[in-house]
């Protein structure tokens, strides 16, 4: 057996698995910011990769199924945590003009930190800001 053989590598891996999950990961905590440059470039490399199998992924009935579980899990969240001030004619005004102006609709205080689905508590940012901020309170 030799260094080259594939079933030696495995066989390798397997023995010293736990040492080298361990140093991959005290690498990763060492070198963040390397590592994020790494993940951000792979990423804007691969991006119509990464679409296509995620469509792929969606046309499958599991890939739909598992979309669909997180919409009815947002819109359960949505309707647990709406308002008594606001009408729906309200929010369909608010996400028209952000679909007109290209932005997207953003809950100030997000609704998985105790947040109300009000227009009170909606911004309007765009698609990279909505992203940076993520569930985190403005």
């Amino acid at each position: 057996m030799t260094a080259l053989d594939p079933d030696y590598q495995a066989k390798w891996y397997q023995r010293n698995r736990e040492r080298e999950l361990a140093k991959q990961k005290q690498y990763q905590q060492n070198n963040k910011e390397k590592v994020q440059a790494y993940q951000k470039d792979w990423y804007q490399k691969n991006k119509e990769r990464i679409r296509a199998q995620q469509k792929e992924w969606d046309a499958t009935d599991r890939g739909r199924m598992l979309r669909l579980v997180r919409v009815r899990k947002r819109q359960a969240l949505v309707a647990n945590r709406t308002c008594d001030c606001c009408t729906q004619e309200d929010f369909e005004k608010m996400y028209t003009s952000a679909r007109q102006a290209g932005m997207e609709v953003d809950h100030i205080h997000p609704l998985s930190k105790g947040g109300l689905h009000c227009t009170q508590n909606m911004q309007l940012l765009t698609m990279t800001e909505n992203r940076q901020k993520h569930a985190k309170v403005a």
